[in-house]
């Protein structure tokens, strides 16, 4: 299943933080996603661990092209990207795969599986510092004022930098759980029942306010035959029936 946003009001999902969530350089974001609008404040939330602008966030961009955008806050010179977004009012993989271990690099973006063009709107400098304060945020920020308008799930952080394999596999229904497993440090299925959502890696549920259940993004059946990385073998028994050997 998945959560709906209604990009207007407090909506969110709030996990406290961890010590293996905190102060990432090398990263991977994973979501599906559906937009239907700009959000809250024209700048829709998808994820973000940003408490003081010292983190990072996955958004709509600002300009009112409705696009995304990444933004690597740990330096005290921000890192910020954009590219274009998937469809609006239909479901959408898309990967992040970011190295900020060096100040001046830039992401590489997985949109269904394929890398896309990456528009560098500021290039980060300077010292890192610590977003160990800050939660995790899914479909708004902190101050509940970046509400995302449309759906998420299968939300997913990795502290690894995951590959063209991983994103094909991810946009074909792959599951988090065996794409690098063993660097996956956030998984939220987004299930969208009760008042808490489950990490399944981390210590901490989300509490949920106000976002309420929607139907799970479509996706296609997964073949391993075409991929090499490593799998959960525990995994592999239990979604059986769901792959094509």
């Amino acid at each position: 299943m998945a959560r709906t946003f209604n990009g207007t009001s407090s909506d969110h999902v709030d996990y406290t933080t961890y010590t293996s969530i905190n102060d990432l350089t090398t990263m991977s974001v994973s979501v599906w996603y559906l937009r239907t609008g700009a959000g809250g404040g024209g700048l829709g939330r998808i994820i973000e661990k940003d408490g003081a602008n010292k983190g990072w966030l996955v958004f709509t961009e600002s300009d009112g092209s409705g696009n995304l955008s990444f933004e690597f806050d740990r330096y005290t010179t921000p890192g910020n990207w954009n590219w274009d977004r998937h469809a609006d009012g239909s479901w959408g993989h898309l990967l992040i795969v970011y190295d900020g271990s060096t100040a001046g690099t830039t992401p590489t973006v997985y949109r269904n599986g394929t890398s896309i063009a990456v528009s560098t709107f500021q290039a980060s400098a300077g010292t890192l510092q610590s977003d160990a304060a800050a939660n995790i945020v899914v479909g708004n920020r902190t101050n509940l004022a970046r509400c995302w308008a449309g759906d998420l799930c299968e939300v997913a952080v990795w502290n690894v930098l995951l590959n063209a394999n991983h994103a094909l596999a991810l946009a074909l229904g792959e599951t988090p759980r065996r794409c690098s497993p063993d660097g996956l440090v956030f998984y939220s299925p987004t299930f969208g029942i009760g008042s808490n959502e489950a990490n399944l890696v981390g210590l901490n549920d989300g509490a949920v306010s106000g976002t309420v259940r929607a139907n799970h993004a479509p996706t296609t059946t997964f073949t391993m035959k075409a991929f090499s990385f490593p799998l959960n073998i525990a995994d592999q028994y239990t979604l059986m029936p769901q792959i094509q050997m």
